[in-house]
């Protein structure tokens, strides 16, 4: 799928951890990070309509846990998980910009 198919992955991975765990069938526990919106919460998984996980094959589910495994994958969720972690106890001003900043950017070494 390539670089296109590594950032929507990615985007969609970052949109909601609990995402791909879901999909994969492997259990998560909720992570101690701040949740930006409802839709980032585990409970979100919920709502996930069972037509689009019926429609993904065999080779789709390899396809994303390859990615999802990967080195890339994990260093940028792990970062993620930290910068939203950290983000509950920053200061409002540089310190979260900071933030802010930094995790709109997770996604460029996918591009």
């Amino acid at each position: 799928m390539g670089k296109n198919g590594d950032y929507q992955l990615a985007g969609s991975m970052l949109s909601n951890v609990y995402l791909l765990p879901h999909i994969l069938e492997e259990p998560m526990e909720r992570v101690d990070m701040w949740h930006s919106c409802s839709d980032e919460d585990p409970e979100y998984i919920d709502y996930f309509p069972e037509r689009i996980q019926e429609a993904i094959t065999d080779e789709d589910l390899e396809w994303i846990r390859e990615r999802y495994k990967s080195d890339s994958f994990k260093k940028v969720l792990m970062r993620h998980i930290e910068i939203n972690h950290e983000f509950e106890s920053a200061s409002i001003g540089d310190a979260r910009s900071k933030l802010v900043k930094e995790g709109f950017n997770l996604l460029d070494m996918f591009r």
